[in-house]
């Protein structure tokens, strides 16, 4: 995590664009954003409710990080091997701890798009298909229904061991 920002740091390199800083969302789609949460889709109609289940565990998480973003860099710079939290906000940006919500967004299935597209164009797809057409939404809409009516995270045993970062229960 940050190599960029760590290599930015050098007297030698300088930073020229910063793309999460980028006003327009399509020049910030890269390989990574917006990160699809892909499931299967024998899978999700064999077990739509361990699919709504999931999701509602990353919407309790989403939730959790939007409430402690001090938390949230200290464990994205411990997993990421970060220097500090200060590399996480360098190149991630200050509000990185609401980036967890899962979203079907037009800007965020516009992005799969353009994601698609790339793929199609150098030949990684065999054949084209509407993102707008493969994209469920049931499932989310399910699972936030599900978040609101028992919102409450969990302490897991190995959270309270390590000072109380929270998970959240499978419903």
């Amino acid at each position: 995590m940050g190599a960029g920002h760590k290599l930015s740091r050098s007297k030698d390199i300088r930073q020229v664009v910063n793309l999460n800083e980028h006003f327009d969302p399509a020049v910030r789609v890269n390989n990574g954003t917006p990160r699809p949460i892909t499931v299967d889709r024998a899978f999700l109609d064999e077990h739509p409710d361990l699919v709504v289940r999931y999701l509602a565990v990353l919407l309790r998480v989403a939730a959790w990080a939007q409430r402690h973003p001090e938390e949230v860099l200290r464990l994205l710079a411990e997993e990421g091997g970060a220097d500090s939290v200060e590399d996480v906000v360098a190149s991630h940006g200050s509000k990185v701890h609401h980036g967890f919500v899962p979203r079907l967004s037009r800007q965020t299935v516009d992005g799969l798009e353009l994601q698609k597209n790339f793929l199609r164009d150098h030949g990684y797809l065999k054949s084209d298909f509407s993102i707008h057409e493969w994209v469920v939404r049931e499932p989310l809409v399910e699972a936030e229904a599900l978040v609101a009516r028992d919102p409450r995270p969990f302490e897991t045993p190995r959270s309270k061991a390590a000072g109380g970062a929270v998970g959240a229960r499978l419903a």
